[in-house]
C-alpha cells in the first residue's frame, strides 16, 4: 500500500478479481462509477483539532492519500472457501468470484449521493405499503460491520393457503388460487399466493426513472455466537448463460441447451429467482395497485397518487370483463352443470 505522489499522480483505477474474470470472458461492461471520501475529515472538530476555514481547505489538499485498494481479504483464502462450496453445488463458478461480503459492508460503503441543484431539502425516502403491515423498524443497520445510516422495516410474515379440494374463489378476493398442481396419482393441491406490494419514492433528487437497486440476502444465525450472517443472492442477467465454455445465444438456443441452462440455475443457491418472484414498476398489473387503492381508508387512498388514473384503468378492465362474459355465453366447453349454476 502506497501513497500517491501529489506532484505527478492524480487518479489510479485497479480492477477487483471479479472484473478481471469479467474481461476475460468478454463480459465486462462498466454502467457507472461512485465517489467516495471516507477517508477525508471536512470538520477537524471530529479530530481534535481546531482551524480556521481557511486552514482547513488546505489541510484537506494536502494530506497524503492512499492509492486504491481493490482486494480486502486474503485470495488464497477466499479461494479455499469458494472451491468447498463450488465441490457442495452451493454455488456455481460466477457467484464464487463475486465480491465477498466484507468487501462490500467494510468498505466503500457509503458513496456520496446527489441532489436536486437549488434544492435546500435533502434526498428522503417515502414508502407506502399497498399490500402488507410494518411490524418494526431502526434507524441504524448495526452488528459486525461499522454502523450504517440504514433504516430497516420489519415487515409481517405473508401466509400462503394450500387445498386438496378446488376452494370457492371469492370473485372480490384480489389473492387468487394457482393452477392446481396435480400429481401422479390424480391428486391436486391448490396454492392460494400471498404478496407484499411496496411503494418507494425517493424525493428532492433527480427523478432518473431508473433510481433504485434491489438486492437480496439470506439472513442466518449462528447456532453458538448469535452472530447474523449475510449471504447475498444474484438476479439473471443477460448473455451469461454458458455450455462447455461457450456463450449460448438465447435466439438459437435448442431444447437440450434451454433445459441444460435451466437445470443449472435451478441448482444454484444463489439465484434470487428460485426464491422469490419480483416484479417492478410497469410489471405491476394497474388493476391490481387500483382495487388495493381502492380498499385503503379514503383518507389515505386521497393522499396517494400511483401516477395514473385509476378509474381509466377500472373502466377498461370492466369493459374488457363484459366481452370476456360475452363470448363464455356462446363457449362449447361449458356444461349443462355449468348453465344450472348461471
Amino acid at each position: 500500500m502506497t501513497f500517491f505522489n501529489q506532484k505527478e499522480e492524480v487518479i489510479q483505477i485497479e480492477l477487483t478479481q471479479y472484473g478481471k474474470y469479467l474481461i476475460s470472458r468478454g463480459k465486462w461492461k462498466p454502467a457507472y462509477y461512485a465517489f467516495f471520501d471516507d477517508d477525508v475529515i471536512y470538520d477537524g472538530r471530529y479530530a481534535g483539532v481546531t482551524e480556521t476555514n481557511a486552514v482547513g481547505v488546505e489541510r484537506i489538499k494536502t494530506t497524503p492519500r492512499v492509492k486504491t485498494q481493490y482486494v480486502f481479504t486474503g485470495i488464497e483464502e477466499q479461494v479455499k472457501k469458494n472451491l468447498e462450496l463450488i465441490k457442495e453445488t452451493k454455488i456455481n463458478f460466477d457467484s464464487a468470484l463475486l465480491t465477498p461480503k466484507s468487501d462490500k459492508h467494510y468498505v466503500l460503503s457509503q458513496r456520496i449521493g446527489s441532489s436536486i441543484l437549488g434544492d435546500k431539502n435533502a434526498p428522503a425516502f417515502s414508502i407506502n405499503l399497498l399490500k402488507g403491515q410494518i411490524s418494526s423498524s431502526t434507524i441504524m443497520q448495526t452488528g459486525d460491520m461499522p454502523n450504517l445510516k440504514i433504516p430497516l422495516l420489519e415487515l409481517e410474515n405473508t401466509s400462503y393457503t394450500l387445498s386438496s379440494q378446488r376452494p370457492n374463489i371469492d370473485s372480490g378476493d384480489i389473492n387468487s388460487f394457482n393452477t392446481p398442481v396435480t400429481f401422479n396419482d390424480g391428486t391436486s393441491i391448490y396454492v392460494k399466493d400471498d404478496y407484499l406490494l411496496i411503494d418507494i419514492k425517493e424525493d428532492n433528487v433527480e427523478d432518473l426513472m431508473k433510481n433504485f437497486d434491489i438486492e437480496m440476502f439470506i439472513v442466518e444465525t449462528d447456532a453458538e455466537t448469535g452472530e447474523e450472517n449475510y449471504t447475498q443472492l444474484y438476479f439473471d442477467q443477460a448473455f451469461e448463460d454458458y455450455k462447455n465454455g461457450i456463450l449460448l445465444d438465447p435466439e438459437k438456443m435448442s431444447i437440450e441447451d434451454q433445459k441444460y441452462i435451466e437445470d443449472q440455475k435451478t441448482q444454484d443457491q444463489l439465484r434470487a429467482q428460485n426464491y422469490f418472484n419480483i416484479t417492478t414498476d410497469y410489471q405491476i398489473d394497474k388493476n391490481l395497485i387500483c382495487k388495493l387503492i381502492n380498499k385503503m381508508d379514503n383518507k389515505n387512498s386521497s393522499q396517494y397518487d400511483p401516477g395514473f388514473e385509476c378509474d381509466d384503468v377500472m373502466s377498461r378492465e370492466a369493459t374488457v370483463e363484459k366481452d370476456r362474459r360475452l363470448e363464455t355465453l356462446y363457449d362449447p366447453s361449458l356444461t349443462e352443470k355449468d348453465i344450472k349454476k348461471c
